[in-house]
């Protein structure tokens, strides 16, 4: 006779049939089946014109989907450019790393479906085994289908997509646009500090390693506070990782040992390299970033160590005695030996880190107040706090840089490092509220608030 086995109910897979001789009439189950044709007709459905319709639907849409998947790819390369700072080498190699990971993933979930399949299929067969193995049986499976259904889970936590995502999202960072400088970052008082220049590929403080900060080549630290340091060994590292350059870091002198030492430590648990070139300059000296762009470093006035930064522009100029000569006559000067350039110094970008007013005063600071755009910590913008408290901690009150407003001869004013306490409209209100000789020409980096 024959028998089912009874992988699923009410189905009757082809082959799941066990061959006797006959029925006793001389002709076989499996003859009977094939005779009637009705499983085979079941197994092999005619293709209605509608239903080819729909499959031709169907490769239009699979087209139109590649496509689809194409632009997004192009996208999501375009949108990890933009967090490595136009880095598109940097950008292509984690672009890559995380596509061989979510191919490695597309795999489980293959697996997945597959054991989502057969856990049912074998619970049922487990039905005629003895009491003893059902329980075992139960347990294993128990067991396995919890593991699979976690890997699952990670796998769509690690590539969910962000719906209705647009390009130009209010949640996308975007850059300040001054005297012709993108500035990025953000910077809350006790929370956070990173400023950056992706033009002259420089960052002044790490904060926590924001992502586009790694692409910056150079970085300077104004004080050892953890809001302006902390992620100091992990932007080294990451660099590391995407095989970039090591970075140039410049450091105040008297933390440069503990800041080694600080590597050395890193080192020691991590395993790796951590290359970097690092510089410890102090009050008054000079770094040549590039040949025509250097940096020094001048006093500021904070409860611990530190000091802000200068970035000069380094040009040869024609001497005027010079200017109007043909082209030939320079070339014979020059060749002469005759010195027919001078060296023209600008300071172009000041930063001040965390500071007390104290600063502005320095006589020794003048670079400072007439660079062309000033980054300068402010801390406090109203009275809630006195000018009194924001001295006891070191830090600058909007009151004080108002006071001091004919002082400043720079073209643009950048406000960083506002508490936490503030909400954007009450540092945008104190913004707009400047008096005309600050007015049009300050800014407040305000993201993340």
């Amino acid at each position: 006779m024959w028998t089912k086995m009874r992988f699923c109910r009410n189905q009757w897979p082809l082959n799941a049939m066990v061959h006797s001789p006959n029925n006793g009439n001389g002709v076989t189950d499996r003859q009977k089946v094939k005779s009637s044709g009705s499983i085979w007709k079941k197994r092999q459905p005619e293709i209605s014109p509608a239903k080819t319709a729909e499959n031709g639907n169907k490769d239009l849409e699979e087209e139109s989907d590649d496509v689809g998947l194409k632009k997004l790819l192009q996208e999501k390369k375009r949108k990890m450019e933009f967090v490595f700072g136009g880095d598109s080498k940097a950008a292509e190699l984690e672009f890559e790393r995380l596509s061989k990971l979510k191919t490695k993933l597309d795999s489980m979930k293959v697996i997945i479906l597959f054991w989502g399949f057969v856990i049912p299929s074998s619970l049922s067969a487990i039905d005629h085994w003895s009491p003893e193995v059902k329980g075992q049986g139960m347990v294993c499976f128990g067991h396995l289908g919890k593991n699979v259904a976690e890997i699952g889970s990670y796998a769509d936590l690690l590539f969910m997509e962000p719906k209705n995502e647009q390009p130009n999202s209010s949640k996308k960072a975007k850059d300040l646009n001054i005297e012709g400088y993108p500035v990025g970052g953000l910077s809350i008082g006790g929370h956070e500090t990173c400023i950056i220049f992706p033009t002259l590929k420089v960052a002044f403080d790490i904060g926590r390693c924001p992502p586009r900060a790694v692409s910056q080549d150079f970085l300077l630290i104004s004080h050892a506070h953890m809001d302006h340091i902390g992620g100091l060994p992990m932007y080294v590292a990451t660099r590391g990782l995407y095989r970039m350059k090591p970075p140039t870091i410049i450091v105040p002198i008297s933390v440069k040992e503990d800041v080694e030492k600080l590597f050395e430590v890193h080192r020691k648990m991590d395993h790796s390299e951590l290359k970097h070139n690092l510089i410890g300059l102090d009050v008054g000296e000079e770094f040549y970033l590039r040949k025509d762009l250097k940096v020094k470093a001048f006093r500021t006035y904070h409860v611990i160590s530190s000091q802000g930064y200068i970035l000069y522009y380094v040009r040869q100029k024609l001497k005027p005695e010079y200017i109007g000569l043909s082209g030939n006559e320079i070339k014979n000067l020059k060749s002469s030996g005759v010195e027919i350039t001078y060296t023209l110094t600008e300071p172009e970008v000041a930063f001040t880190g965390d500071t007390m007013s104290d600063f502005i005063v320095d006589e020794s600071n003048t670079d400072v107040l007439r660079a062309r755009i000033l980054v300068i910590e402010c801390t406090f913008v109203n009275n809630s706090i006195t000018v009194e408290h924001a001295k006891d901690y070191g830090h600058t009150h909007l009151s004080e840089i108002i006071g001091y407003a004919e002082r400043f001869k720079n073209r643009a004013i950048l406000l960083i490092h506002f508490s936490a306490r503030y909400t954007v409209e009450e540092i945008e209100e104190a913004v707009t509220g400047l008096p005309p000789p600050l007015a049009g020409r300050t800014f407040a980096l305000t993201e993340g608030f």
